[in-house]
């Protein structure tokens, strides 16, 4: 949730861990997140072919596999200090390559995506600025969405 939609019925911080690959050593299949409830999600990136360009809609690709999870802090000494200061993960994918992220749940979870610094629902920045709570308060004084996170499970 955001700090605008504070969620009265959370409960404290999350604990994330990455799950053991069973065929890969020194990596991991995907992100499992916990909290102090029963509920659990599990989050992946699924390695896919390229869907086309054209403006349309297409369904989902199929799953090629995941793609391996490492570290930063298992590679902090050959990844760019830029990188491994930022700490987390990172997966190995070619350009060519195309991804998608599954996400399964036991409960509701409201979990937001960034690429790149960027939230890929909102189109907002990581971090806020006085442009950012002014598009926020124009959005609410026309009673407009500013719903900038995923609910998994699907969202109805």
């Amino acid at each position: 949730m955001t700090i605008d939609q504070p969620d009265p019925a959370f409960v404290g911080p999350l604990e994330a861990k990455l799950s053991e690959s069973s065929w890969r050593r020194n990596c991991n299949d995907q992100v499992l997140i916990t909290d102090s409830t029963p509920g659990r999600v599990a989050i992946s990136f699924q390695r896919t072919v390229r869907v086309p360009d054209n403006q349309g809609e297409n369904y989902l690709p199929p799953g090629l596999g995941t793609f391996p999870l490492y570290s930063v802090r298992n590679f902090q000494e050959t990844l760019p200090a830029t990188m491994a200061a930022k700490g987390g993960l990172f997966f190995p994918m070619y350009q060519r390559e195309a991804m998608w992220v599954n996400i399964s749940a036991s409960i509701p979870f409201a979990i937001q995506i960034y690429v790149g610094g960027v939230n890929a629902v909102s189109g907002e920045p990581i971090q806020s600025d006085h442009a950012t709570t002014l598009r926020r308060l124009n959005k609410l004084a026309k009673d407009e969405s500013i719903q900038d996170y995923v609910v998994a499970p699907k969202q109805l």
